[in-house]
């Protein structure tokens, strides 16, 4: 391809004799080329005149343009210049807009896949310090370890709660304890929930009288309210001092309180009641310590374990192992304490939980190290900054067993050192040693405030609260049930945990395969499925519209909002568990406000099953949304945990046995179906944030550096989907003015210029800002 340039030269005319193969004008090709660009197989040439030779004399200037001439002129040269502005404009503002748009991702956005190739999201640092960096069986006997002392705690805080309410009245009016197996309950007048006074006054010894109700619920209620406060104390404590030592101290806390609790009544005189209310008052803290200990179970555990221990692809299966732990310790616990209070003694349950506390702080000390990384930047967290580069990222596959070496080599000894003794087992180990970062800490505490009105943060929260609440209403109501039914023997408050030990045990079960193995499974496969639709929409495009939609959306990258389908599961389940457990109720009860008649035992199995079904809605939107905040929001994991896993206790203690007086004052049906009505409201926010999610994150949290544009396939390049414009030094330019006297054009056939570009657009070719400079410079002229 050839060009000339009429306007920036006269031409001469030629000199008389000399042959010339056509006419010398203004529009005629001169006969001096030079080389001064060199587009991919593209040559482009521009020729110049040559001078002129001693006896040809130059050619008078023209005179200056008056009049409209001059007007009209200067009306030419105004437009050429608008257009050659303009030109440049969308060349390269539109070039580096879209270069920003590919290279800046939003928080939770990121390239999780290479060509097919799983990649370690956040990338794992050569240092084999690093959390990220111990070996997989270290990393699950850590989870493990938390899973034991967050499940002690739990149960402890459950099922010593409202299940042992008549025991605990019972021990604190001065009577036996175990004469609980003679109580005949029945329903309260005002609410669905047991009469403790008409069933334990037939009990009591002459002259004493029951707790008020209000004083004897704090035994249940109290440990809640100092769990949700806890945690929002030991997530910026944590920032601060590091992970370890807050979890060896809440873990502490809990075994202590569980064993003061055991040893709170021992020695109290039943005659006396300043010493009963001493011993009750002793109880009260002790449990307000376990819940202090219980908090890190809200957002410290799977912020440790989710976020600093595993990647991306593996917090769906670690996170329901955590809760899966929880739930069946709890079921096997709670089954067990009314068996054990009714027949031994209360205190054993604390014993046994405040051993077990200490054997699962024991495994804190040994397996649990230090997992605050303060090396690894916000662009890193979030997935970015590699680049693709092969030396810096890491593939899920090197990470297997059969290619363990691979991932072991990557890591530096010699820079950064090993692993020691101190480093798994200390304190205070976080780089720099010994470092307090009180600053973080203050910048966790505004954190804490800056997302707790975040749409997602807000929509999660809302689920697992009218989850937590309607599982909590569903247990107690069914207790009661099994107290008040016309068929309950001597024994039933022996068999009241079982509707708690059921459904939590079977719900426990259901959550590592449904909400770890499928749930993870299933949000890869969203990401997957998604790349593959976009991949079959490109082949069938022509190359020029195929081009254009890789600049408008290079890629599918990972969302976070991939993680919202698996929410649908959990949603449908507890707004058919909340129908279910409403018929079921209705057709239980009866009349009477003394009984619960059941038709056949199909009606126990119908209200365990819906209790269940509950359970499994919870437990599942629990690993599900906590999942989808931490991807969402890796930088503020911590503060979105807390939100998110603290307020639905704060509303379990505003909102415990307000179920029991509704069902009696508007109906098991119409109370159930109001749970199932709010649940359908709120899960309108699943599409709203499938949808939106991506913007109202970049607007929360701004973009990061993604690590560029995804590069093509190899089987899918093609010569010439890029080109560089090279130009020559000054030297070769006057060289090649001076010496070339022929016209050559040289162009090879490539597909990307099958179709020319829009005009005005860098559509296929990037220029580089300096070459055009050098361009301008060497023509006279700027493109």
């Amino acid at each position: 391809m050839s060009t000339n340039w009429p306007l920036l030269s006269p031409a001469f005319p030629a000199k008389a004799g000399q042959p010339n193969s056509r006419p010398s004008t203004a529009r005629s090709r001169p006969g001096t080329m030079a080389t001064i660009a060199t587009i991919a197989t593209t040559t482009t040439t521009i020729t110049a005149a040559p001078f002129p030779p001693g006896d040809m004399k130059i050619p008078p200037r023209t005179r200056r343009l008056t009049g409209p001439a001059k007007d009209a002129s200067e009306d030419y040269h105004d437009f050429i210049g608008a257009v050659e502005k303009s030109t440049k404009r969308a060349m390269f503002t539109e070039q580096k807009r879209k270069r920003r748009r590919a290279q800046h991702l939003p928080v939770g956005t990121t390239r999780l896949f290479d060509h097919g190739r799983m990649r370690l999201v956040p990338f794992p640092s050569a240092n084999p310090k690093d959390p990220l960096n111990l070996p997989e069986w270290r990393k699950w006997a850590a989870v493990v370890s938390m899973s034991m002392f967050g499940a002690l705690a739990v149960a402890t805080e459950v099922a010593n709660g409202n299940l042992l309410e008549p025991i605990f009245a019972l021990q604190y009016a001065g009577a036996n304890p175990n004469a609980i197996q003679n109580a005949s309950f029945t329903l309260s007048t005002n609410s669905a929930s047991v009469n403790l006074t008409s069933a334990l006054d037939p009990l009591l010894p002459t002259g004493t009288s029951l707790l008020p109700a209000g004083q004897l619920n704090m035994l249940s209620t109290i440990p809640l309210l100092t769990a949700a406060a806890a945690s929002y104390v030991q997530v910026p404590l944590s920032v601060a001092v590091g992970r370890r030592p807050v979890l060896l101290l809440a873990s502490l806390c809990a075994w202590i309180g569980a064993l003061w609790a055991s040893l709170s009544s021992n020695n109290f005189d039943p005659s006396s009641a300043a010493s009963m209310s001493s011993a009750f008052q002793q109880h009260l803290g002790a449990r307000a310590l376990v819940g202090l200990g219980s908090g890190a179970v809200n957002a410290l555990i799977p912020l440790v374990a989710a976020h600093d221990l595993f990647f991306l692809h593996q917090r769906h299966i670690v996170l329901a192992v955590v809760f899966a732990i929880q739930a069946v310790v709890t079921a096997g616990l709670s089954a067990s304490a009314p068996v054990l209070a009714t027949f031994f003694d209360w205190r054993w349950l604390y014993y046994i939980v405040g051993t077990a506390g200490f054997l699962a702080w024991l495994a804190l000390v040994a397996f649990v190290p230090e997992t605050r990384w303060t090396l690894r930047t916000k662009t890193q967290l979030c997935g970015g900054g590699c680049g693709g580069d092969a030396d810096q990222c890491v593939y899920a596959a090197d990470s297997t067993m059969n290619n363990s070496d691979v991932l072991h080599a990557r890591l530096d000894h010699e820079a950064y050192g090993g692993r020691t003794l101190w480093t798994d087992m200390g304190i205070f180990v976080v780089s720099p040693f010994g470092a307090w970062e009180w600053s973080r800490a203050g910048s966790c505490v505004l954190d804490l405030a800056r997302t707790l009105l975040l749409p997602a943060v807000v929509w999660v929260a809302l689920i697992q609260t009218i989850l937590f609440v309607a599982f909590q209403a569903a247990t107690q109501l069914t207790v009661t049930a099994m107290l008040t039914a016309s068929t309950a023997s001597t024994d039933a408050f022996a068999r009241s945990g079982l509707a708690l030990g059921v459904s939590l045990g079977s719900a426990g079960v259901l959550t590592v395969v449904l909400g770890g193995y499928v749930s993870g499974r299933f949000t890869l496969g969203v990401t997957r499925h998604l790349r593959a639709q976009q991949n079959r929409r490109m082949s069938m495009l022509d190359p020029a519209a195929r081009r254009a939609m890789k600049k408008t959306r290079p890629t599918v990258r990972r969302e976070a909002e991939h993680n919202l389908p698996v929410m649908v599961l959990p949603l449908a389940l507890a707004i058919a568990g909340s129908f279910l457990f409403g018929v079921v109720l209705y057709y239980a009860m009866e009349a009477s406000d003394s009984t619960i008649t059941t038709h056949s035992s199909h009606m126990w199995v119908m209200l365990l099953a819906a209790t269940s079904l509950l359970a499994l809605a919870m437990l599942l939107a629990v690993v599900a949304g906590s999942v989808y905040l931490i991807e969402s929001y890796p930088v503020w994991a911590g503060p979105c945990l807390v939100h998110a896993n603290s307020l639905r206790f704060v509303a379990a203690f505003f909102l415990s046995g307000k179920t029991a007086e509704l069902v009696s004052s508007k109906g098991a049906l119409e109370s159930w179906a109001v749970y199932a009505e709010v649940l359908i409201v709120a899960s309108l926010g699943l599409p709203a944030l499938f949808f939106s999610g991506r913007w109202l994150r970049a607007w929360a949290a701004g973009t990061v550096q993604g690590g560029g544009v995804e590069e093509v396939a190899p089987e899918e390049k093609r010569t010439g989907d890029r080109a560089t414009m090279i130009s020559p030094a000054p030297s070769d330019t006057s060289t090649s003015m001076s010496i070339s006297t022929t016209t050559t054009t040289t162009m090879t056939s490539s597909s990307v210029f099958d179709q020319a570009p829009h005009p005005g657009t860098r559509a296929d070719i990037p220029f580089d800002q300096e070459s055009v400079k050098d361009e301008s410079a060497i023509t006279g002229r700027a493109l």
